[in-house]
C-alpha cells in the first residue's frame, strides 16, 4: 500500500509548474497535507482537465491527517545507532543507521526525511556498486543487495545493514550511501525536497532557514555555496578531469533542450528517438562524490545534481508542451511560441493570463520548467 504522502501526490496534475509557489507537486502535496497551503493555490487543478484530482485531493486533504507528535531523534555519531554482530554469523555484522535530515532533535517531525522518486532515482546510481538495487515508489523504500550482504533504505531517514564484513565496512558504505541518496531529503519547514531547494535558492528571494542545510552526518553542507550559481568553471577548477563526465551531461542535456525549442518553434514534431536516457544522467554527478576532492565540496555537487533534475524536467515539460501545442487554435499557438521564446530566456510572465484557453495555461504551466532551467544555464557558462 502506497505511503499517504504518495496518495495525495498522485491526486495533482504531477506536472512540477511550481505555480502554487513550491518546486514540485510531490512537495506541494505534503503542504497541503499538514495544512501549509490552500488546494486552490495550484492554478492547475482549476482547470477542468483536473477537476476529477482537485475533487480526490480535497477529500484527501480531508480524511488524511499526517501522524503529529512525532519528535526528531538524536542525531547520530557518523550515523551510527548501533552495530553487533550477526547472530547466525559472528564473522559478520548487522548495523542501523540513520541519515540526519537536518531537524533539531526533539524538534516536531512533519514530512518523511526522502521524496520517494528523488530516491529511487538516486539508487539507480548504486547499481554498479551492488549485484541487485531495487527501489519503491509507492512506499518510499529501498534494498541493495551484494551476495549476503542486505541493505535497506526507509523512508523515515533509517538505514539497515545485515552481513557486513567489519564495523569499518559498516562505516564506509554508510558514507556512499548517504552522500548518494541526501538529495532526497526532504526540508522540515516547507516540504521541498533538497534538489527542489537548492535549484531555487540562488535566486534570492528564497529566504528560508531551511533544515536540510545541516542535513548529513558523515559530511555537512555550505549554506554559502548553496546560494551560489553553479558554473562550469568552479566544477572544472575544484574537480578536475572528475567533472568532465558530469559537464558533459549538463552540455548534452542543454543541446537537447535547445533541438526541443527550434523544433517547437517551427511547428516539427519532436522525434522520440532523439531523446536522451534520463534514467542515470545524475548519476555522473553522484559519482564525484568519490573524487578526491570532494571532500568538503559535496554542496557544489549537489548543486550540479540540482541542475541535472532542472534540466530533466525542462525536457520533459518540453514533451508534454508539445502535445498541447498541436491541438491550439493558430491565434493561442502564436502566443504558445511566444512564451517558449520567453521561456527559453528566462523571462516567462509570473503569472498565467485568465483569458487564455486551457490548452494555452498547460503549455504556460510546461514552459516554466524550462524557464527555470534556462535561469540556471544564463549563470553556467
Amino acid at each position: 500500500m502506497s505511503s499517504i504522502w504518495v496518495r495525495a501526490w498522485r491526486s495533482t496534475p504531477r506536472i512540477d509548474c511550481g505555480l502554487c509557489g513550491l518546486s514540485t507537486c510531490a512537495s506541494y502535496a505534503r503542504a497541503v497535507l499538514v495544512g501549509d497551503t490552500k488546494i486552490e493555490t495550484c492554478p492547475v487543478l482549476s482547470l477542468p482537465e483536473f477537476s476529477s484530482l482537485q475533487t480526490e485531493l480535497t477529500a484527501s486533504a480531508e480524511r488524511i491527517r499526517p501522524p503529529k507528535d512525532t519528535k526528531a531523534p538524536d542525531k547520530p555519531k557518523g550515523g551510527i545507532v548501533f552495530t553487533q554482530p550477526c547472530k547466525d554469523a559472528n564473522s559478520r555484522y548487522m548495523a542501523e543507521l540513520r541519515v540526519f535530515s537536518g531537524i533539531e532533535p526533539g524538534s516536531e517531525v512533519r514530512f518523511p526525511v526522502f521524496d520517494p522518486s528523488i530516491l529511487c532515482d538516486m539508487m539507480e546510481c548504486l547499481k554498479e556498486r551492488f549485484q541487485d538495487v531495487k527501489c519503491s515508489r509507492e512506499l518510499g523504500y529501498g534494498r541493495a543487495d551484494d551476495g549476503d550482504l542486505n541493505i535497506t533504505m526507509l523512508q523515515d531517514g533509517r538505514i539497515n545493514m545485515r552481513r557486513v564484513n567489519s564495523k569499518e565496512h559498516v562505516e564506509s558504505l554508510f558514507a556512499i550511501l548517504e552522500r548518494t541518496i541526501i538529495a532526497a531529503t526532504v526540508c522540515n519547514c516547507c516540504g521541498r525536497d533538497m534538489l527542489s531547494v537548492l535549484s531555487a535558492c540562488e535566486s534570492g528571494t528564497d529566504r528560508h532557514m531551511h533544515t536540510i542545510f545541516n542535513a548529513g552526518t558523515t559530511f555537512s553542507l555550505d549554506s554559502t555555496v548553496a546560494k551560489r550559481p553553479i558554473t562550469k568553471s568552479a566544477l572544472l577548477s575544484t574537480f578536475g578531469d572528475d567533472a568532465v563526465a558530469g559537464v558533459r551531461i549538463v552540455e548534452m542535456l542543454q543541446d537537447h533542450i535547445q533541438w526541443q525549442i527550434e523544433a517547437l518553434a517551427t511547428g516539427e514534431s519532436l522525434d522520440e528517438e532523439r531523446k536522451p536516457d534520463l534514467q542515470r544522467t545524475k548519476c555522473a554527478f553522484a559519482e564525484l562524490f568519490q573524487s578526491p576532492s570532494a571532500n568538503g565540496n559535496e554542496t557544489l555537487i549537489l548543486k550540479g545534481l540540482a541542475l541535472v533534475w532542472a534540466l530533466e524536467g525542462a525536457i520533459l515539460g518540453l514533451e508534454s508542451a508539445a502535445h498541447h501545442m498541436s491541438s491550439l487554435s493558430v491565434a493561442d499557438s502564436a502566443t504558445a511560441r511566444e512564451l517558449l521564446k520567453a521561456a527559453s530566456n528566462g523571462q516567462i510572465p509570473e503569472r498565467m493570463d485568465r483569458s487564455w484557453s486551457s490548452g494555452l495555461k498547460l503549455c504556460y504551466a510546461h514552459f516554466t520548467r524550462l524557464n527555470r532551467a534556462s535561469c540556471l544555464l544564463n549563470k553556467w557558462s
